[in-house]
Formats: C-alpha cells, sequence, structure tokens
C-alpha cells in the first residue's frame, strides 16, 4: 500500500466510525452465549454493571482501534472495578473472563463485518483495504489482550486481598450453610465466621450503602444493641447482608435497630429475630422477601421490617392469584383512574386509622370529604364496608405492590 501510517489512521477512522457500538451493545445483552457463560449476569445491579463495562469497552475500542494510541489510565478503571465486584462476590476468574470473550468475539466480528462494509463501499485498491483491514485486527487483538490483563490482575487482586482479610472464607462458608438444608456444624465454621449459629440472630440488608458506610452502620448497631457479635456479607452488586447475635433479642433492641438505621438515612430491610442454624437461614430469606415487596411497593420508606410486610411477602409467593384476588374484591375500584386510586388511598387509610378523624389527618382531609369517600365506595363496591372488611383490607396492601 502507498501512503504513510497517518493516511491508514485516516481512512481506519472513517471506516470505524460507521461501527454502531449502542446497537451492538444491545445486541451483546441479549446474546445467549453470553449469558449461558458461567457467570449468568441475570441480577438487576449485576446485568448494570456489566452493561456499564460493556459500554465502555466498546467505546475505547473504537477510540484505539482509530488511532492506534496508547489509552489514559481510566480506560480500565470501569472493567476493573467490574471484576473486583465479582471477586468480591465469589465468582472465579474462569466465569469472569468466560464472559469477557464471549461478548467480545461478538464484538470484534461486529467491527470486523462494519470495516468491511465501509471499506467496500469506500472504491479503494485492493491492497490498501488488505492493509486497512490488517491494522484494524492488529489494533483489535492488542487492544483485547490489554483488556484481558486489566479485568484477571483487579479479580486477583481483589481475591488476594480478600484472602487476606478472611472475607473470601467467611463469605464461602455463609454461602455454604444458606445452600444447604441439613445441619452445619458451627463450631467448625466459628475460626471462619467468628460468629455463633446457636445463638439469636437478626438479618438487615443494608442496600446501596459503600463498604466504609456498611462497616459503620454495623458498628454503631452493634454499639446500640450490645450484639454480642456481627457477621457481614456481600450480596449482590448494591447489597450487603449484617447478622447481629444476641442470647435474647427484646422488643427495645429490635426498636433501636429500626432507629438507628432511619436515623442514619440508609435504605434497609430487618428481619425478625430467630433462633439456631434454621434461624440463622430463616433471617436471611426474610430480607431478601422484605427486598421483593419493596421493588413492588415502590415506597419512599427506607427502612422497612418484616412484621410490617409479611402479609404481602406471604401472597407474593403466588402473585397471579393474588392479584386475582385482588381484582375480584376491589371490583369497579380495581382501575388505574386517579379518582379511584384517592378512593383506595382513603379507604386504606380507615381501615388502617380506624377512624374518620384518624383517616381524615393521615390525608390532610377533612372528616366529610373522608366520609363522602367512603359512602362512594360502598356504592361502587355494591356492599356496606362492615361485609368483607378482612378480604378489602388485604385486596387494598395487595393492590398497592403493582400499583406503580
Amino acid at each position: 500500500m502507498e501512503g504513510t501510517d497517518a493516511d491508514l489512521d485516516a481512512i481506519l477512522t472513517t471506516a470505524v466510525e460507521e461501527w454502531d457500538t449502542s446497537a451492538l451493545l444491545a445486541r451483546v445483552e441479549d446474546d445467549k452465549q453470553v449469558l449461558a457463560s458461567p457467570l449468568n449476569p441475570t441480577e438487576p445491579g449485576l446485568r448494570a454493571l456489566m452493561r456499564s463495562s460493556l459500554d465502555n469497552n466498546f467505546r475505547w475500542a473504537k477510540e484505539y482501534v482509530s488511532h492506534g494510541r496508547p489509552l489514559p489510565e481510566d480506560a480500565y478503571f470501569i472493567p476493573r472495578e467490574w471484576a473486583r465486584t465479582l471477586a468480591e462476590m465469589g465468582v472465579s476468574a474462569d466465569a469472569l473472563l468466560s464472559t469477557v470473550r464471549a461478548s467480545s468475539m461478538t464484538a470484534w466480528n461486529d467491527l470486523y463485518a462494519s470495516v468491511d462494509a465501509a471499506l467496500s463501499r469506500s472504491g479503494l485498491p485492493a491492497d490498501t483495504q488488505r492493509a486497512v483491514l490488517t491494522a484494524c485486527f492488529d489494533r483489535t487483538l492488542r487492544f483485547w489482550n490489554e483488556l484481558l490483563g486489566e479485568v484477571s490482575y483487579a479479580h486477583q487482586h481483589q481475591v488476594d486481598r480478600m484472602r487476606r482479610s478472611g472475607a473470601q472464607a467467611r463469605s464461602e462458608a455463609v454461602r455454604s450453610v444458606l445452600d444447604s438444608e441439613g445441619p452445619v456444624d458451627g463450631k467448625d465454621l466459628y475460626p471462619v465466621l467468628r460468629y455463633d449459629l446457636t445463638s439469636e440472630h437478626v438479618a438487615v440488608l443494608l442496600a446501596n450503602v459503600s463498604e466504609d458506610g456498611v462497616q459503620q452502620v454495623s458498628n454503631r448497631l452493634k454499639s446500640v444493641t450490645a450484639a454480642s457479635a456481627t457477621l457481614l456479607v456481600r450480596e449482590g452488586v448494591e447489597a450487603s447482608i449484617l447478622w447481629l447475635s444476641h442470647q435474647e433479642w427484646s422488643s427495645t433492641r429490635l426498636e433501636a435497630i429500626a432507629r438507628e438505621l432511619e436515623s442514619a438515612g440508609v435504605v434497609a430491610m430487618v428481619s425478625e429475630a430467630s433462633s439456631g442454624l434454621e434461624g440463622f437461614r430463616a433471617t436471611y430469606r426474610q430480607v431478601i422477601r422484605i427486598a421483593a415487596v419493596r421493588r413492588h411497593l415502590g415506597t419512599a420508606r427506607k427502612v422497612v421490617v418484616f412484621g410490617d410486610v409479611r402479609l404481602e411477602a406471604l401472597l407474593l409467593d403466588n402473585p397471579d392469584e393474588a392479584k386475582r384476588f385482588a381484582a375480584a374484591e376491589l371490583g369497579a375500584l380495581d382501575s388505574a383512574s386517579a379518582a379511584d386510586a384517592r378512593l383506595r388511598e382513603t379507604l386504606l387509610a380507615w381501615y388502617e386509622g380506624g377512624s374518620l378523624v384518624t383517616a381524615a389527618n393521615r390525608l390532610h382531609l377533612h372528616e366529610h370529604t373522608v366520609r363522602n369517600r367512603l359512602q362512594r365506595i360502598e356504592e361502587a363496591l355494591g356492599h356496606p364496608l362492615a361485609e368483607r372488611r378482612l378480604e378489602l383490607h388485604l385486596a387494598l396492601r395487595l393492590h398497592r405492590l403493582w400499583a406503580d
């Protein structure tokens, strides 16, 4: 090929500009090969982090292939963070690299096809096109090699750090306890966990709290409740679970947990107290179920205790049947109109407040307004509110789960 490296860069830059990385990102996210990898990123927070890493990689690949210049240090910040997070979650290096390889194969095939198509339309001599494609291939391999090196190093560095601190061993031990159904010898695990599985437990799921913030919350809760021990593990990308142990959890201590979490301003799900190995597993299941209810409610309330949503958690185990039940009980009130939403809100406030006065104060309305709305509700339902009161109250609570 005649011409300088600058000429080649100019031709390659023009060809690479036609590479649609946004459309590619959407295809890779739905790629069965990527989703079939050992990682299987189905958890929302994990998938969002993967998407951010892929988007970053495609954008910098486009830059590198176009110009062949060394990339800045922060070009690999997001994939390194992705690798460190997976290490904290116990995902192996093989699973991480399998996902990176699967997504990259899709990307590089797409890039090569895009550049080849652009060159075919360019009318350039065949030897020039071959030289450009060779440069594209060479730069792609170099970028790919750098990317693999960065994520591999970040993952291994985090694994080593966790091993030194004992975090990895604790996480693996906790996961083995939660995943098994049979008995576990807590004495054998105590040297790793530094936590007594035979005591009485309370679990707290903390969402979107930094590592330092989680540790601060843990220290505060241990102090205000005089807990004998705490156990902290990572749960997905956006959450950590903290267990606190006590010989006996009084209502005063449980209330102190909620107050402290509200004071800290964090999003948290709090289990009931439960004893022994089965209690440890039960508290985990409770906070996970609270998180599911909270997502459905879309509530602005940051701290949710299991006792407050026990009924919703139970009924969410069969959401289709719960929706049918709520629709049948609410009848004409089961609509998306703003007017019916106000009537449902009024009836729920009346049920939970126990009187017109309490409901009016809660809704910032006059008592006459509440009374008039209740009359309209009876007309819409076709029967007095005293009939099927329990069923109606339940239907209203269920309706909140998917109203948004």
